[in-house]
């Protein structure tokens, strides 16, 4: 081996140790950041010695895609979990009475008591303060479900928001990474943003990332749907005002339309908010605008004359549409914020007690609404078939995803444990999806992610390297100098 090609060995050698120890530098640094991966340089062996090529990330990219799984479906869940949380306060505990199913049961009880002593104006009061609760309790239900699916709508545009703002600074990093792999440079802290900004992403929306020549990346959605090559595809989200019963605005990606169903193929935060409002609170609100229905249904007057004319009106409960019935068997779409109880039946807004007993409560002018017709105290036929009313078998809209035939008694009861299966089954699956995030997360950091006990080892390796080199460099250049002075050059 020549001298001068020992020194150029020992030059290289100088400078992959310089490199090296820039990127351990760098990787010291960066110990504490969950968004870096370790960096290391490609050694290229060569008759001339050894020289470093590209600098790379440490890659694990199975272990990425689980990241973005979990973190997508973490997204869907916590952002379902707490509205479930807020709608299953609407049916509070059946235990405390303060439920739906339980306040029509102390109705029953308090129509079944006043029905053994018709005269007591204490149990008739009595009658009209449940009564009182009852719809106040429907009414609060239905503005909650109104306040969570406007919620949820607002969240919605925000979410898509963010999602288009992302998409423009990974836009950017994707630029950046494309074009420095191209030049040669190095980019792997344009890869860990970009990395990072997947893991954002997918909180919002469940992605597929596909890497091309360069290192350029394509985003798909679960479904397959186009997000992002090269440049983002359009995003558009119709914020407009939302109908009780109906569907909100749809959120478009690159053409494709997504609202109620197509939501859980979305994922992440905004595939469970379009859950929650198009489905979810959707459905729970019919449920309640059914109970409004089938209690103003249940309580109605009907023509006690001989020769019956006169259409069925509202009684006890009456709603904005009152005195008509509404149609039986379908969705009154918000009938559950309207329903109250009938202010001819309550002395505090004018009306008589005694019109519980004896009917007309619907319209007091028109006699033919009396059941009572010939006045007794003692009559009590109306409030036993009223109290019966709420066990009897009535026709529910099949809407509401629940059975369409059963009594109002049975309904609310089952409305209770729909809303509390789904909240029950989200936190579990959220709590479940939280620990196996967790394990992902820690798996991919520690396949990828930086460990000062390595790094230290790596900078004491490359002390080691250069003190081999610099004896080396000492040996070439008294080698040198004892051929100058041979030679009498020096």
């Amino acid at each position: 081996m020549s001298l001068t090609l020992a020194h150029e060995i020992a030059r290289g050698g100088l400078l992959a140790n310089a490199t090296q120890s820039s990127l351990v530098s760098r990787n010291i640094a960066n110990v504490d950041n969950p968004n870096a991966a370790r960096k290391y340089a490609h050694t290229i062996s060569s008759e001339i010695g050894v020289r470093l090529g590209t600098i790379s990330n440490a890659v694990s990219t199975r272990l990425l895609e689980s990241v973005l799984s979990n973190s997508a479906k973490y997204g869907e869940l916590s952002a379902m979990s707490g509205a479930l949380e807020r709608l299953g306060g609407a049916i509070n505990d059946p235990d405390l009475g303060l439920s739906p199913a339980a306040m029509l049961t102390d109705l029953q009880n308090a129509l079944y008591a006043v029905a053994a002593n018709p005269s007591n104006e204490a149990l008739l009061r009595n009658v009209v303060s449940v009564a009182t609760n009852v719809a106040n309790t429907l009414q609060d239900a239905g503005k909650l479900v109104a306040q969570v699916r406007k919620e949820a709508n607002t969240d919605l545009a925000e979410a898509t928001r963010q999602l288009g703002s992302l998409l423009k600074d990974f836009e950017d990093a994707n630029n950046s990474i494309v074009s420095g792999t191209f030049a040669g440079r190095d980019v792997t802290d344009q890869i860990d943003r970009r990395n990072m900004l997947l893991r954002e992403i997918s909180g919002l929306i469940d992605i597929h990332p596909t890497t091309r020549d360069n290192n350029d990346v394509v985003l798909f959605t679960a479904n397959g749907t186009t997000l992002f090559e090269t440049v983002p595809r359009a995003i558009t989200f119709d914020s407009t005002a939302l109908t009780p019963g109906q569907p909100g605005g749809l959120l478009t990606i690159d053409g494709v339309p997504y609202s109620g169903a197509a939501a859980t193929r979305l994922g992440g935060k905004i595939g469970g908010l379009l859950q929650i409002r198009d489905d979810v609170s959707l459905s729970f609100g019919r449920q309640i605008d059914e109970l409004a229905r089938g209690l103003i249904t249940a309580f109605a007057e009907s023509d006690q004359s001989a020769t019956p004319t006169l259409p069925s009106i509202a009684g006890l409960f009456t709603w904005s549409g009152g005195p008509d019935l509404p149609p039986g068997g379908l969705v009154a779409d918000g009938i559950a914020i309207s329903i109250r109880v009938n202010p001819n039946a309550d002395p505090a807004q004018g009306g008589s007690l005694e019109r519980i007993r004896d009917g007309g409560i619907g319209d007091p002018s028109e006699p033919d609404y009396v059941y009572n017709t010939l006045g007794s105290a003692g009559f009590s036929q109306r409030l036993r078939d009223l109290a019966a009313s709420l066990s009897e078998t009535q026709t529910f809209d099949p809407a509401t995803g629940l059975s369409s035939s059963k009594s109002l008694l049975a309904f609310a009861t089952e409305s209770a444990g729909w809303i509390e299966a789904r909240r029950s089954l989200t936190s579990d699956r959220l709590a479940d999806r939280e620990v196996l995030g967790e394990r992902a997360l820690n798996a991919w950091q520690g396949q990828v992610g930086i460990s000062l006990d390595e790094e230290m080892t790596s900078l004491m390796a490359i002390e080691r390297s250069y003190q081999a080199t610099a004896r080396l460099i000492s040996t070439v250049d008294q080698m040198f100098q004892s051929i100058l002075r041979a030679t009498g050059a020096l």
